[in-house]
This record gives structure tokens, C-alpha cells and sequence, in this order.
């Protein structure tokens, strides 16, 4: 999946509990960020700390911006999300963080021309990005009902 700099990424899970008694959750998201250097670095971002009930479930909705900011400077390359409940770690997806220039350069190399976004490829080249959105959302949700399930 490709998430282009200067863009967000939206995210979404649920989280599901199949436990008896009610429970507290912290959750979080790990971003492993791609260095200059060619290493890798986390970044954890705080998303709630919620009890939950028996049988309840829980809709998360989160939007991260690969906007440059003051502390934090994005690197294009494999960079990857994870969710984290109460430490534990689970759902973890790669993804590519690239710039536009990259971006239309790999359309060009697959349909021999320029790209525009007001083009057909250039649609097509959108609606693939919320494709693989939903695909992250979807494999999130997995793991997450999972974790919760062994809690």
C-alpha cells in the first residue's frame, strides 16, 4: 500500500470483548517511522483508555497526517501502523510513505503517460489508495478481535 507525504492516512477498527467481566482498556497506534538514516523509529500515539463491557464493541476512527511538522520531519520508504492495547502489540500493516512526484512516476511507467488526478488513471490511481485503506482497516479489525479474544 502507498500513502503519499503531505496526505493522511485514515484508519478505523473495532474492538470486541468476548470476556465475562467488564474490562479496561488503554489503546493506542505505533507508527514506525522511516529515518534519513535507512533505521527505523516509534512514535505512539495515545487514542483512548476506556472501560468495556461484556459483549461490547468499541468503533475507533483515527486520521494521522504525514504532514512535515516542527518536531517531526516524514521520510519517504516502508514505514508500517500497529495497534496496541493495554502494551500489547497486534495489526500490524506496511506501507509505503512516497512523494506525488513518485507516485505518478510509477503510473507513468504503467500506462506510458502523465498522470493527473483529473484524468481517468489518475482516479483510478485514488480510488486503489481507498481500496488498500480499507484493506488496512479490515486486517486491523482482525487482529484486534483476536487480541481481545486471548485478554
Amino acid at each position: 500500500m502507498r500513502v503519499l507525504q503531505d496526505d493522511d492516512l485514515e484508519f478505523s477498527f473495532d474492538v470486541v470483548s468476548t470476556s465475562d467481566s467488564a474490562q479496561s482498556l488503554l489503546i493506542d497506534y505505533v507508527v514506525h517511522l522511516f529515518r534519513k538514516n535507512g533505521t527505523h523509529s516509534e512514535k505512539v500515539f495515545k487514542l483512548m483508555q476506556r472501560d468495556i463491557q461484556p459483549g461490547e464493541r468499541l468503533m475507533v476512527k483515527r486520521k494521522q497526517s504525514f504532514r512535515p511538522v516542527s518536531t517531526r520531519k516524514y521520510y519517504a520508504g516502508p514505514h508500517a501502523i500497529e495497534i496496541q492495547i493495554n502494551g500489547q502489540r497486534a495489526g500490524k500493516v506496511d506501507f509505503q510513505l512516497t512523494d506525488e512526484d513518485k507516485m505518478d512516476e510509477i503510473f507513468d511507467n504503467l500506462i506510458g503517460g502523465t498522470v493527473s488526478t483529473l484524468t481517468p488513471f489518475g482516479c483510478i490511481r485514488n480510488c486503489v489508495a481507498g481500496i488498500m485503506l480499507f484493506f488496512l482497516a479490515y486486517v486491523a479489525l482482525v487482529v484486534v478481535f483476536i487480541i481481545i479474544q486471548g485478554m
